[in-house]
């Protein structure tokens, strides 16, 4: 009996092994995980040089938006302009002091000249006075009184020399408050930070704004991009240069081609979108910018896509 019973495990064993052979690795290759080949990314389509959102330097009040909605503008092109009554006031003020520095320079230097040339001449009467004086044919006191003429013109020549200079320098600082004048003005005007498109004002005329408030949202010229979101788990096998696709979310159609323009030196955590499914995991993010190539012209600027990342 212990011996019929032996056999039957010996015989249920070799049935085993048997089953094992003609099946090698089935238990290996269903712990082992196929090889990926690609990675599927949340993206957003932006301008390579990123959008920029448009901000004033000072607070003021919305006096006029020079630019529509969907313009292409050239850059330094006025965009928005805050009240300015004040700041163009004291431009214009500055300005007319200056002007008049200006002829008051011109005048004193004319009141130079006149002078230099009246001390020239006493020069040359005194020269002669002298010359006189020493043949006997003028007095002495005709002499010394030709020459405290000539001394008192040149203290006036050179009172009015530093007089020209004082104005001269007064003149430089006025040069500097139309400047500070200028410059204060200019904060109060908005221009194009590059030639490209603006997308969307956040303000009307009328609305009050307060320094580095975001007026709206422009997008520089130049090639489209998506940057997107890869999950660590596959980050470190994204290479630059890789092709990749982009898709609608949820979809399979093929909207535009690229390939992988930069792919960031380290992890953090998700930030591109807020909402998504898994947000509330602790998983970290490796941010790529892919380049298109092909289509990226017709997608719209900041709508998520997914994009399709080809993996080594």
């Amino acid at each position: 009996m212990r011996l019929l019973l032996f056999l039957m495990l010996l015989l249920a064993a070799c049935g085993k092994a048997g089953n094992d052979a003609a099946n090698p690795g089935r238990e290996g290759l269903a712990q082992q995980p196929a090889l990926v080949r690609e990675v599927v990314a949340l993206g957003r389509v932006e301008p390579e040089n990123k959008l920029i959102g448009l901000a004033a330097e000072v607070s003021g009040v919305v006096a006029a938006l020079h630019a529509a909605e969907g313009q292409r503008v050239e850059k330094a092109q006025l965009l928005l302009t805050l009240n300015e009554a004040v700041e163009q006031a004291q431009v214009t003020q500055a300005r007319s002091r200056l002007a008049t520095q200006q002829a008051q320079i011109a005048a004193d230097a004319a009141t130079l000249r006149s002078a230099e040339a009246q001390a020239t001449n006493l020069s040359r009467t005194a020269a002669r006075v002298r010359e006189l004086a020493r043949q006997g044919a003028e007095t002495l006191q005709s002499r010394d009184d030709a020459q405290t003429e000539l001394t008192t013109q040149q203290q006036e020549v050179a009172r009015l020399q530093a007089l020209l200079h004082s104005a001269r320098r007064q003149f430089e600082a006025l040069q500097a408050d139309v400047a500070v004048a200028t410059a204060r003005l200019a904060q109060r005007r908005v221009l194009a930070p590059a030639t490209g498109r603006l997308l969307k004002w956040d303000v009307t005329v009328g609305s009050s704004v307060g320094t580095g408030t975001v007026l709206g949202d422009f997008a520089p010229a130049g090639r489209i991009t998506v940057l997107c979101e890869v999950d660590e788990l596959f980050a470190d096998r994204v290479r630059p240069g890789e092709s990749a696709y982009v898709r609608p979310l949820g979809g399979t159609r093929r909207l535009a081609r690229g390939t992988v323009l930069f792919a960031a030196p380290y992890l953090k955590q998700k930030s591109l979108f807020a909402g998504t499914a898994g947000e509330a995991e602790d998983r970290r993010v490796r941010e790529v910018r892919v380049l298109l190539t092909q289509g990226g012209d017709s997608l719209l600027l900041n709508s998520r896509v997914e994009c399709v990342i080809q993996l080594p």
